[in-house]
């Protein structure tokens, strides 16, 4: 199909513009020629028509998909989290599998709600969704900024999603869990090395990835215990979570006096060293072992969440305890006896917003006691008004 470039002068405006028709979108786009001449403007529109009929204008009309995913990886998100460009990837291969759009400027907002629609049908639940769209939407905002596409597609965000995905523990679910651990791993020495890990998880709130790969020495893009100090304490590497900073913080006592307990002679290499019998590497991989969490929660039966059937099933689909659900178990344990500010340090969140987020059931429970407390040291209150309790 060839393009035709046009010119015209709109009213108000002191240069030409050159306009066409977008071969593939069929939307009309204009430039600006950046000139008041028209020969000028002549020779501007003529070159632009021949670079757009041959192939070589680079613009938003022409971006192969897989080379803008391909750039974003490698210009912007090799210097962010592991877990950013998990995340990205992820999406990526999703919407390749469902949509597998040939140019960037082809995904719309009508493509984006279709494929909202096929993560659904396979039973993704609404926060994993506005996950995936979230990363998409920020790869496409990069795109925008330096002209590989015309423009941001509107994106329709889930709503009324449960932002938690799990729930706290309690201290007999997590000795059931023990139990559990120990009639799924069966060798003596593999369930030592998982018992030392369910703890470390446990006392922690490290993400499962972080434990994986903690160490005792530092290393240049990785997280380990700091020993410096009058306390143990973590030192994040720049490329290690999402604030990109080097940093050293706190950990909480019970887990200083975990680490500690270790003996001198063991801490070298990795902290934790989880093993099945048969393994063939000498470290286990996250994801392995997050299985191998996994399948312990479900022999201990501890549910943690319950979601909508599957499509064509009536049985809810259940989540099962694993090892988010330790690090949520922490953030809860810890949030009625630090401040906010003091949480988000002990979680590495990036943001505060996340803290209270997540966290915020506890805060209602401190205002509940506080209302409480003040209703009793009212001048004015009646003796005959008591706190209110459930009964039956």
């Amino acid at each position: 199909m060839k393009v035709t470039v046009y010119l015209m002068m709109r009213a108000g405006r002191t240069c030409w513009e050159a306009q066409w028709k977008d071969p593939i979108t069929g939307r009309k786009k204009t430039r600006s020629t950046g000139t008041a001449v028209r020969r000028e403007a002549e020779r501007f529109a003529g070159k632009l028509e021949s670079e757009l009929n041959e192939g070589t204008y680079r613009n938003a009309w022409n971006a192969p998909w897989g080379d803008v995913a391909d750039r974003y990886l490698a210009e912007v998100l090799s210097s962010r989290a592991r877990k950013t460009q998990y995340k990205f990837r992820s999406v990526r291969q999703w919407l390749d599998k469902f949509i597998a759009p040939q140019y960037a400027s082809l995904i719309d907002a009508d493509m984006i709600s279709r494929f909202q629609a096929m993560l659904r049908e396979k039973g993704q639940a609404e926060a994993t969704i506005k996950g995936h769209l979230s990363s998409l939407r920020a790869c496409l905002n990069w795109a925008d900024k330096i002209d590989l596409i015309a423009s941001v597609p509107h994106f329709a965000m889930p709503k009324r999603i449960n932002k938690s995905k799990g729930r706290a523990l309690t201290e007999a679910e997590y000795k059931s869990y023990l139990v559990a651990m120990a009639e799924e791993v069966k060798k003596e020495a593999d369930q030592e090395s998982f018992t030392e890990l369910i703890q470390g998880l446990w006392l922690s709130g490290l993400r499962l990835e972080e434990a994986i790969r903690l160490t005792w020495e530092p290393t240049f893009d990785g997280i380990s215990v700091d020993l410096s100090g009058d306390m143990p304490r973590l030192r994040i590497e720049a490329n290690e979570d999402k604030s990109t900073k080097a940093r050293l913080l706190p950990i909480t006592p019970d887990f200083g006096d975990f680490l500690l307990r270790i003996p001198s002679g063991r801490r070298t290499g990795r902290v934790f060293r989880p093993r099945i019998d048969g393994m063939r590497t000498e470290f286990m991989r996250a994801d392995t072992c997050g299985d191998i969490l996994r399948r312990i929660g479900k022999r201990a039966k501890i549910i943690v969440a319950e979601y909508r059937p599957k499509p064509g099933q009536t049985e809810p689909q259940r989540k099962y305890a694993s090892a988010q659900d330790f690090r949520r178990t922490f953030g809860t344990r810890w949030a009625p006896l630090v401040t906010p500010q003091q949480l988000q340090q002990l979680m590495r969140h990036e943001s505060i917003q996340t803290t209270m987020a997540y966290y915020v059931t506890t805060a209602l429970a401190d205002i509940e006691r506080a209302t409480i407390a003040g209703m009793q040291q009212l001048p004015n209150s009646s003796p005959n008004v008591l706190p209110f309790r459930k009964t039956g």
